[in-house]
């Protein structure tokens, strides 16, 4: 009995260990923040923005007229569809979220739906980039 608690408690202690440096490891270096802050604070371009934001609606006119679709500015499965495709083909960016920002502020969509589906677009990120592309949609829709 005692053999079998002290190896509990040598794989309880090394659970441990590893979540602990598994959370350090996940947690953002200064210098990440650095790079990103310095990205946000660059100058944006706006044109890249003006992209984005035309294949957005231009996905988003297609989706919720197509036959079958469901027609309503709140359906969290088309517009989280509609946010992975630009981000797959834009990148996960400043730019790209302040473009989703500024489109669903037009589209009349809920801040928590728009962020809501953005999320779980970006859901496979680092937080990091998560944190750069909720910036950039938070500023765009309360943005123009």
């Amino acid at each position: 009995m005692k053999k079998i608690k002290f190896v509990m408690a040598i794989v309880l202690s090394a659970t441990m260990l590893f979540n602990t440096a598994g959370l350090s490891y996940a947690s953002v270096a200064v210098g990440e923040m650095d790079t990103y802050k310095n990205s946000v604070n660059s100058v944006l371009d706006y044109n890249e923005v003006d992209i984005i934001y035309s294949e957005l609606d231009s996905e988003y006119n297609n989706y919720y007229n197509s036959e079958g679709a469901v027609i309503a500015p709140t359906d969290l499965s088309g517009l989280t569809r509609i946010i992975t495709l630009i981000i797959a083909e834009h990148g996960a960016t400043y730019g790209a979220g302040y473009a989703i920002g500024i489109f669903c502020k037009n589209h009349k969509i809920p801040y928590k739906v728009g962020q809501g589906a953005l999320f779980a677009a970006c859901s496979p990120l680092l937080p990091t980039i998560r944190a750069a592309v909720a910036l950039g949609f938070d500023n765009g829709y309360h943005s123009r």
